[in-house]
């Protein structure tokens, strides 16, 4: 039986980043889509990155040997 929900999780991140935010490799026109971007992640940042949960300060698969640097502000 059916409960008529559907559950999808694109809603669960925002526009905004602990960690992704503050990067100097982020693509900010893309911070602003669902799909965000950036120099490391061209086709789209890792929840698990994107959400805080790894502050991508080390290698992550698929980086490209990107990581996190802090942006100027």
């Amino acid at each position: 039986m059916s409960s008529g929900f559907l559950l999808d999780d694109s809603g669960l991140f925002g526009n905004f980043s602990a960690v992704c935010s503050l990067c100097k490799h982020l693509d900010i026109d893309s911070a602003m889509t669902k799909k965000k971007t950036c120099q490391a992640f061209s086709v789209g940042i890792p929840k698990e990155i994107w959400s805080g949960l790894n502050t991508h300060v080390e290698a992550y698969p698929g980086d490209n040997g990107i990581q996190f640097e802090e942006a100027d502000l």
